[in-house]
């Protein structure tokens, strides 16, 4: 008798965590969607004097480039570090943010 409670508490916990796990990547799954995404590289390298020129971004799969407000300024004529800011306001109303590194290098 003892050995059949056994099983079927091994059997129970390993159901148990199979369904936790299921539920962990579902999670993920749903923040990576509602997070926005660069296109390209988190941070580009540029030659001094080379044209910036913005990769863009999407949300939920869906270019939004156009619809992202960008703060930040690229001056590729100065060596330096730049952080471009992006901020979109979702249709539920939540804004949401990234930002991207531009390094400007002789």
């Amino acid at each position: 008798m003892k050995q059949r409670v056994v099983k079927s508490n091994t059997k129970f916990l390993m159901i148990a965590f199979c369904s936790l796990l299921v539920l962990t990547m579902l999670t993920l799954v749903v923040k990576e969607e509602n997070r926005l995404r660069l296109l390209g590289e988190s941070e580009i390298i540029l030659d001094l004097n080379q044209t910036y020129q913005e990769p863009g971004i999407t949300y939920k799969g869906e270019d939004i480039t156009s619809l992202v407000k960008i703060d930040g300024n690229v001056d590729t004529t100065k060596e330096g570090t730049y952080q471009l800011y992006y901020s979109y306001q979702t249709t539920k109303g939540k804004t949401i943010y990234t930002t991207r590194t531009i390094r400007v290098i002789e």
